[in-house]
């Protein structure tokens, strides 16, 4: 299947993946026009940062709180506008994020850090998550597909509003989750301290996956993704998130396919890390990544792989900028 895939045109290929994606997604298309049920807004001390607070009611009984800083000196409609999600939530993005948050809104950007179900103050415990993504499955959408329809839901309403003009959305998906070390012991009990840490790849599937279905995004960046499900199954121990798991996926490919689909976009991805939630040296990610760093030499633009951060919020501006 993957030959198939590579020797497809490219924009053949982006519309097989999709098929493929909604496939094992479900219902992924958003409800309706999301409303705003709650605004609240404010500036920073110096005047420089409009902060909203708002809670964006996405569909009957599902608010997605989000906040957006603007840059206050800037009264032209924003074109450069960066979304970026994580599992842990915006509030812990703002934290261990702010010098790059400050960078982008010094140059120029808006940015959106939305809290899709299930993520941040909305997360519960890892077992009532659990729960939820168990039940999903029932109704043939897993909780990934719910979250990228939220996802969805954001970006649609960022397009609707008059301060914001963007050419495009330059898309940031990351993980706060600490990497286990190579000689980490996996044959631990539940529920006893010490325990391995599972990783958090939601923010780097979504900003994937959206760059797949929406067609203005116009750059990808991900930290502490996940190299690929068939990592995931390579071990008797597993250190995913259930509430990512998707059924069925590796009968249509992998992320190294779905990153490869993304071709024209640019996208880097930081850290990339395995089923084990071990950080992954480069020679071992360009190997997995092969589908995509081909499909790419025939793009006009790159593939980035790196094992760190540096410089990216001046990668995001330039992206934002292409």
């Amino acid at each position: 299947r993957r030959k198939r895939l590579a020797r497809m045109p490219a924009a053949k290929r982006r519309k097989q993946l999709q098929t493929d994606w909604k496939q094992l997604l479900g219902d992924i298309q958003p409800r309706q026009d999301a409303r705003v049920h709650s605004r609240k807004s404010e500036t920073t001390s110096n005047n420089s940062v409009l902060i909203e607070r708002i809670a964006l009611q996405t569909e009957p009984g599902i608010v997605v709180p989000m906040i957006v800083l603007s840059p206050k000196a800037d009264q032209k409609p924003s074109s450069r506008v960066v979304v970026a999600v994580s599992q842990s939530g915006k509030e812990k993005f703002l934290r261990e994020r702010s010098r790059e948050i400050a960078e982008l809104i010094d140059g120029g950007a808006t940015v959106c850090l939305p809290d899709v179900r299930g993520a941040g103050r909305s997360r519960g415990s890892r077992g009532e998550l659990g729960s939820s993504s168990y039940y999903a499955l029932f109704f043939e959408t897993p909780l990934l597909g719910y979250r990228l329809r939220d996802f969805r839901a954001v970006l649609k309403y960022l397009r609707t509003r008059k301060d914001l003009a963007p050419r495009g959305f330059t898309l940031w998906g990351d993980s706060f989750a600490s990497p286990n070390s190579a000689n980490t012991d996996f044959q631990v009990p539940k529920r006893v301290s010490g325990r391995p840490t599972f990783s958090e790849p939601l923010g780097g599937l979504l900003v994937m996956l959206a760059a797949l279905f929406e067609d203005d995004v116009t750059a990808v960046y991900a930290h502490g993704s996940l190299s690929g499900y068939l990592d995931a199954v390579t071990s008797p121990y597993v250190y995913i998130p259930h509430d990512v798991v998707v059924p069925g996926v590796l009968t249509k490919g992998d992320l190294a396919d779905l990153t490869a689909a993304l071709a024209p976009c640019p996208i880097r991805l930081d850290s990339v890390v395995d089923g084990l939630n071990r950080r992954l040296a480069l020679d071992v990610t360009r190997s997995i990544y092969q589908p995509a760093i081909s499909a790419y030499r025939s793009s006009t633009a790159t593939i980035v792989l790196t094992a760190d951060r540096s410089n990216v919020a001046r990668w995001l501006l330039n992206a934002a900028d292409q």
